[in-house]
């Protein structure tokens, strides 16, 4: 396929739910599509053996099913044969509904168990690929402006366990001549995946999570979302509680720890609903809930398997309270036509389907508005940190010995370097920093102890501010979490940030001027910035 044969311009084409597939394939000013414009906020053009169909028949098929614009992730986990058995090299290349599990290890209801899993892990492994970004971004670069602007590049290739991960994050960014767009799909918790991963080096809710942490604190700063799949509860139902899914509690820890908070979260599948089982008891309530409690939590759709497993009226009593807070998504893995990237659509637009419950109003946000102003939003955000501030971190990047970026100074240091070279993305950004501190200072009074919905209302609106230190001095007068590292979860604390009056007031970084000496909290002086550059 020539670059020539593919449009790269969007055009709209006449919706029409009653459209037949050979209908939706016309590209005539007659044809009518069974899909409104919507935007793809999760597809994978490649799968575990890293083979699917280019970008440029990724942009194909997106015109031939209305969809403006998607995001490109590229599966970075590999799967290997640890047979010699030619049935298993071509199980294990292939990757299909049966995921790494032969069809027979299935039952009809589709359960697993202990059994299964530990049979599967004598077969087959995985690892993470870390050059699948790279490799991604090398066919990006092939097409032309038209069509680069109809897609929207995921960073994947990263291991969550790796304490350097925020490094090959910037590396990633800095090596790549490509707009990002967003992180992920990467996950945490997904039924048969987590065990046929070295276990001891995973980042897990429940162990080794500080490293996933700093990569997510990383992401923020960046400006762009992650996609998170996170199970909320196991595949392996065997010993554990009806409706206590195993990981709600960690998920809540996660998203209200100090290093997440800054950092919109995605989370997948309509909240970590996976293909085993049914959806937990209580989970609309326990989603809505955590809607409320944390402002930078977001939802998508995806997954056909999921959305025929969900309630069309439940779903949208959580999506009218949140209408800002969904996005559309096929979850299509290396689809081979137009028809696999309009399998979840389908089911959400069928005649008692979701799509059916929501307003027009409502059902443009989730398909398309929500998609620009969080995804196509971090794409111009990551521009702007890798014109301004990448720049200044490049020697550190290349030092073997750095191991800390220390993001709260960082963070600091790059608002002073925004309002000096690029004052009116400052501006932007600072109202966007102010909205979500107001935003999570507010979440509070919506929500008790137990995670139901209480009664409250803002104290009102703060002005945008217009210089850093204006900016840090408003943060800093807010009663917010404090956002101080933590080195676990559990040892998160939720008091609340006092400013003491007799604490030397920080001075902000300014390129090419020297700076006093700041106090440590062994009394110890250490220069905040060395010019230009970023030094922690």
């Amino acid at each position: 396929m020539r670059n020539e044969d593919v449009k790269g311009e969007f055009t709209p084409t006449p919706y029409s739910p009653a459209a037949t597939d050979n209908q939706a394939s016309t590209q005539s000013p007659k044809g009518k599509v069974p899909m409104r414009v919507s935007c793809d906020g999760h597809v994978h053009p490649a799968g575990y053996h890293q083979k699917g169909p280019s970008l440029l028949k990724m942009i194909q098929m997106a015109n031939e099913n209305n969809v403006k614009y998607f995001v490109a992730m590229r599966i970075a986990t590999n799967v290997i044969s640890l047979q010699s058995d030619r049935r298993y090299i071509d199980l294990a290349s292939s990757c299909g509904e049966t995921y790494y599990l032969e069809p027979s290890m299935f039952n009809n209801d589709e359960t697993l168990n202990r059994e299964k899993i530990l049979e599967m892990k004598k077969k087959v492994e995985l690892y993470v690929n870390s050059e699948a970004d790279w490799v991604q971004a090398a066919e990006y670069n092939k097409l032309t402006d038209d069509q680069k602007e109809r897609i929207d590049l995921a960073i994947t290739g990263l291991h969550l366990g790796d304490p350097r991960a925020h490094f090959s994050l910037l590396q990633k960014i800095a090596d790549n001549d490509v707009p990002f767009s967003l992180v992920g799909e990467v996950t945490l918790a997904k039924e048969i995946v987590m065990h046929l991963l070295p276990n001891e080096s995973q980042a897990h809710l429940k162990s080794h999570i500080k490293p996933f942490c700093t990569l997510v604190e990383m992401v923020g700063l960046t400006g762009m979302p992650m996609t998170l799949h996170c199970d909320i509860d196991t595949a392996i139902t065997e010993g554990i509680r009806a409706g206590h899914p195993a990981n709600l509690n960690g998920m809540m820890k996660l998203l209200g720890d100090g290093q997440v908070e800054d950092t919109t979260i995605i989370w997948a599948h309509f909240g970590g609903i996976n293909r085993f089982g049914p959806v937990p008891e209580k989970h609309y309530d326990n989603l809505d809930s955590m809607l409320h409690r944390f402002p930078n939590l977001m939802i998508d759709l995806s997954w056909s398997r999921i959305a025929s497993k969900l309630d069309p009226d439940k779903v949208a009593a959580v999506i009218n309270n949140h209408p800002e807070r969904f996005i559309m998504g096929s979850d299509a893995l290396a689809p081979h036509d137009a028809q696999v990237l309009r399998q979840t659509y389908a089911i959400y637009d069928a005649p008692d389907g979701l799509f059916k419950k929501l307003s027009e109003d409502v059902l443009q946000k989730i398909l398309v508005t929500n998609y620009e102003r969080v995804i196509r939003g971090g794409r111009e955000h990551c521009k702007k940190f890798k014109q301004h501030i990448l720049p200044g971190m490049a020697d550190l990047l290349l030092d073997p010995a750095a191991d800390n970026l220390r993001p709260k100074e960082l963070r600091r240091w790059m608002l002073a370097e925004y309002e000096a070279k690029d004052p009116d993305y400052f501006l932007q950004l600072s109202k966007e920093i102010t909205n979500r501190d107001l935003a999570r200072k507010d979440a509070k009074e919506y929500v008790n102890e137990k995670g139901d919905l209480l009664s409250g209302s803002s104290e009102g609106v703060q002005s945008p501010v217009s210089t850093a230190s204006q900016l840090n001095r408003q943060l800093s007068s807010l009663d917010i979490p404090n956002r101080t590292a933590t080195a676990s979860l559990d040892s998160r604390s939720h008091r609340q940030h006092r400013q003491n009056p007799h604490q030397e007031q920080v001075q902000h970084a300014r390129p090419g001027m020297p700076q006093e000496p700041r106090a440590s909290s062994s009394g110890r002086g250490q220069p905040r910035s060395k010019g230009r550059n970023w030094r922690p």
